[in-house]
């Protein structure tokens, strides 16, 4: 099983992760959170996945109040404020005991939008993302889908960087494992 982990509540903090059953846990959208509680997700020992949008990075001060995922993507998406995300200097701390991997530019939703649209889209926002890691000397082996929408052509894209590691719809949100366990 892949755990997918946006907000780490005081509860996800107190759930025992270490079952065989957990085979890698992975966070998305690099939430400041995130970087303030990785180091207790080390106990586990299991392999563990940070997907960060370079667009969305904290460049000034940081805030670490605990804030649900969409909330600090509407705040960016509305305002552009980053306080509720990593830095760059946050990101790379993570990377020296973690797997740093991409979830786009900026985080768009394909979704709804038309398949010419969604191509277009997608080559810029895999372009953009590269072109940001590559910057910050960030080498990057992983992508999740942002809102695991599954767009092929991700996929197609992506493997033209050697990225085939990819993860979407078949992770397991970690409220769902919660649930089970209780």
């Amino acid at each position: 099983m892949i755990l997918e982990i946006h907000e780490i509540t005081p509860e996800i903090l107190d759930c025992d992760l270490s079952s065989p059953e957990i085979e890698t846990i992975t966070f998305d959208d690099g939430l400041y959170t995130q970087f303030l509680n990785y180091k207790h997700f080390l106990q586990f020992k299991k392999p563990m996945y940070f997907f960060v949008s370079p667009a969305i990075v904290a460049t000034g001060s940081q805030d670490p109040t605990l804030i649900e995922c969409w909330r600090a993507h509407e705040i960016f998406f509305k305002t552009g404020k980053t306080a509720h995300y990593m830095s760059w200097d946050n990101i790379k701390e993570i990377s020296e005991v973690a797997n740093i991997g991409g979830h786009t530019f900026s985080h768009p939703n394909l979704r709804d939008l038309k398949l010419t649209q969604q191509l277009k889209i997608a080559k810029e926002q895999v372009e953009l993302m590269m072109q940001a890691f590559a910057e910050h000397n960030i080498k990057i082996e992983s992508f999740a889908y942002p809102y695991d929408y599954e767009f092929f052509g991700f996929k197609f894209l992506l493997g033209k960087y050697g990225i085939k590691k990819l993860f979407g719809e078949t992770r397991t949100t970690i409220e769902s494992y919660m649930m089970k366990k209780s």
